[in-house]
């Protein structure tokens, strides 16, 4: 099994550039979800501010106690509603981004594989007979592949079961703590 140094020389800088495309990659999906959680928070902060000082307008136009603890009931149940939104939005984002940084992550790997099947294959045409390096070389590559794509298979079903899990759990969850408010506000 022999390469020659260009070959090797080849393989190293494409391998390099494929590192550099990939990190490129990775940084702009990053920046893209960063950007995304900024407009979120951005947009979630001018919208309590808003609320706030209307709810606070409300509060301290309040003639007796019991008025002022219906406004402050009837503000909960829409306050936990946007808290649980708000999740729901971080959620969505997370899932997002890891989502995309694994299909990148998918075709790099996909990308070297292939590459290295070359190589192994060009490395079969010129070794000797009876050199059984390549061959094993090849299975090797196949198990590990094999191994990768079960693992990934994995991860995303534990991504979808993650995503899935948390936006049903979230509106119990606010029916619950509406709820309690609810019941502590009466008492």
């Amino acid at each position: 099994m022999f390469l020659n140094k260009d070959q090797i020389s080849e393989t190293a800088r494409s391998n390099f550039e494929s590192q550099i495309s990939l990190y490129a990659d990775f940084t702009s999906k990053a920046l893209e979800n960063l950007e995304k959680l900024v407009t979120l928070n951005l947009t979630a902060s001018r919208a309590s501010l808003e609320e706030a000082a209307s709810a606070t307008r409300q509060i301290l136009g309040a003639k007796d106690p019991q008025e002022l603890m219906s406004l402050v009931a009837a503000q909960a149940r829409p306050n936990i509603d946007k808290a649980v939104s708000y999740g729901g939005h971080l959620v969505n984002i997370a899932a997002s981004m890891q989502t995309e940084m694994g299909k990148l992550a998918e075709a790099q790997v996909s990308r070297f594989g292939q590459r290295f099947n070359g190589i192994v294959e060009e490395a079969a045409r010129n070794a000797p007979t009876g050199d059984n390096m390549a061959a094993f070389f090849k299975s090797a590559l196949d198990k590990a592949n094999s191994n990768y794509e079960q693992f990934a298979r994995g991860t995303r079903q534990a991504t979808e079961a993650f995503t899935g899990t948390a936006a049903s759990t979230a509106a119990p969850v606010a029916a619950q703590a509406a709820s309690t408010v609810s019941s502590t506000v009466k008492a």
